[in-house]
């Protein structure tokens, strides 16, 4: 061919610039132009452009699961196996705690601690230490009858661990002690000792003479098992605040919203007390119509009307929907949709990309894998499906999802 010869173009040739993405909702035969039928290890932005996947570089060795990290990724987390570990920024790693088995750990932080369960285990890392999420109520102890000052009636007694940070634990029933004369005292033994080695003490609690409500009466190290109680009941004031408390349930999901930590344990939603992370009143609970899979709250208050820009999304394993209640002991839960959402593939993405950052002043909205496709939660307290049109998804049981803000790219996979 001469230099100043052009080349010929073949006509059967047709050249694709721009496009539109995959498409599984028609035969490829019906595509509009721009239309994927596959697209492996490829990227494609806003332009329509496709590029390579980025590459990995492997930092630590070894299967790992149950990644998270905070949202100012300053601590960072993951499992092998049962072995729960920190990520550390040179991305050595700490060893905090082996758990009992190797599910899918779920994890939340409330101000300087991270809450978390397996569904089997719990704990706290706290202070860089991990312990228990709470503390189990305590038995009681042998009660007998001495001299003291305590008038004839009916007395209730009961008693709560005492951590080092001075959190205590619940209170179960209180035994019902019948002082049949005046100038006597209760003679405690068998006081149990925790082997909790945070635990340092333990509080006694007794109610006035016939009276209904129970009051702190003595305060003792943990290791002590025997005490007498003597006086009136007339100098008693620190009522007991904790009776029926339990520590929080093991759950395969927690978050945070408004004050209260919530633990999803199989289709049972349990909310901590207010502000109380480590209480919880398992009589008090939420049954929905399926396994929980998870759990989005918006919490994006600042200067806006809470009603609208406060909102709890929710998913099973039968539908996705919202609850609605100004507080955990009045929340109903409300199917938006008749499919599921995949365990795992939650991801808090910019509200400005999905339309939703001038509504109700939102920042961030929770996006989800379901198994028809990938929705959002919107502040209306809506459900938006933005691939249900275009793409049918074939899902496993569980998934992960990651959203990478500047590429503003949202990554999500399955166990298909």
């Amino acid at each position: 061919m001469a230099d100043n010869q052009q080349p010929q173009r073949d006509q059967d040739v047709v050249t694709y610039r721009t496009f539109t993405g995959l498409r599984n909702d028609v035969n490829p035969e019906r595509f509009d132009a721009g239309d994927l039928a596959v697209a492996s290890n490829v990227n494609l932005d806003k332009s329509g452009s496709l590029s390579r996947r980025d590459g990995y570089t492997s930092q630590v060795a070894g299967a790992a699961h149950s990644l998270w990290s905070n949202p100012q990724g300053s601590l960072c987390l993951f499992c092998q196996g049962t072995a729960l570990y920190q990520l550390n920024a040179d991305y050595s790693t700490t060893p905090l705690r082996t758990l009992t088995c190797d599910l899918p750990v779920s994890y939340v932080q409330a101000a300087d601690r991270v809450y978390f369960s397996n569904g089997v285990d719990t704990g706290v890392l706290d202070a860089g230490a991990v312990r228990s999420w709470g503390l189990p109520v305590p038995a009681l102890p042998a009660v007998s009858l001495g001299t003291g000052m305590m008038p004839a009636g009916r007395y209730q007694l009961t008693m709560t661990w005492l951590r080092a940070d001075m959190q205590e634990s619940g209170a179960g029933l209180a035994m019902v002690i019948d002082v049949p004369q005046d100038n006597s005292a209760l003679v405690l033994s068998d006081i149990p000792v925790s082997a909790d080695p945070t635990v340092v003490g333990k509080i006694v609690y007794v109610s006035p003479v016939n009276g209904e409500l129970l009051y702190a009466a003595m305060t003792l190290p943990n290791a002590q098992t025997a005490a007498i109680y003597a006086n009136d009941t007339t100098e008693l004031t620190r009522p007991l605040d904790t009776q029926f408390l339990q520590p929080a349930p093991a759950g395969q999901i927690v978050a945070y919203y408004r004050g209260r930590l919530y633990v999803a344990s199989g289709d049972t939603l349990y909310a901590s007390e207010g502000y109380g992370y480590e209480w919880f009143d398992l009589r008090k609970y939420l049954q929905l119509d399926g396994r929980i899979t998870m759990l989005a709250p918006i919490t994006d208050h600042e200067l806006f009307d809470r009603s609208r820009s406060s909102g709890f999304f929710v998913g099973t394993d039968q539908s996705c929907g919202v609850l609605i209640g100004g507080d955990s002991t009045d929340m109903q839960y409300v199917p938006k949709t008749s499919y599921g959402a995949i365990e795992g593939s939650l991801a808090m993405v910019d509200a400005s990309l999905l339309g939703g950052a001038d509504q109700a002043g939102t920042r961030e909205l929770p996006v989800w894998l379901t198994t028809a496709g990938v929705c959002a939660g919107m502040p209306e307290m809506l459900v938006k499906n933005f691939t249900r049109s275009r793409f049918t998804f074939d899902v496993g049981s569980r998934g992960a999802a990651l959203f990478q803000p500047g590429q503003n790219r949202l990554i999500f996979c399955s166990n298909n």
